[in-house]
């Protein structure tokens, strides 16, 4: 805790965003709105510490975060979902998320970031590698999906 990981994790996904990749961010450890604000933070470069106090920002703030989330949605046509997980969660639950945000949304994720990973339960809780194993059991779960959604 503490190394920077999500902060780096959420660089690495909101820089494929501004690319035109899909990103979906699975946040297991830190709360959902924190994450928003960190990415609100990232985009609208202002002061973390302020978002997560709102009665610190000024109303030019307030104004300039607002005109810039609605630009964000205007001019994209990609995302960057922030989805909370629980702890323990298996790769069945992150593949059913997946497959449901897919079906709604009607795109394809390009990108899909799990913060972090070890909090997870491995399918074989017997593996001496569990996130080697959650890891593999995530991509042979999406790779199929995705292979079958091909025809």
């Amino acid at each position: 805790p503490g190394q920077g990981k999500s902060v780096l994790l959420l660089n690495f996904g909101y820089n494929a965003y501004m690319l035109n990749y899909n990103v979906m961010y699975v946040t297991i450890e830190m709360p959902l709105q924190q994450q928003r604000n960190r990415f609100y933070s990232l985009h609208s470069k202002i002061d973390y510490n302020k978002l997560k106090l709102p009665e610190k920002m000024s109303d030019e703030e307030v104004e300039l975060l607002q005109k810039k989330l609605n630009k964000l949605k205007e001019e994209r046509k990609n995302f960057f979902w922030i989805l909370d997980a629980p702890e323990n969660c298996n790769s069945q639950f992150i593949d059913s998320r997946i497959t449901a945000f897919e079906n709604v949304i009607g795109q394809k994720i390009d990108l899909l970031i799990i913060d972090p990973i070890y909090l997870m339960k491995p399918t074989d809780r017997k593996s001496e590698d569990p996130v080697g194993s959650i890891s593999w059991d995530l991509k042979m779960k999406l790779a199929f999906f995705h292979q079958l959604n091909r025809y």
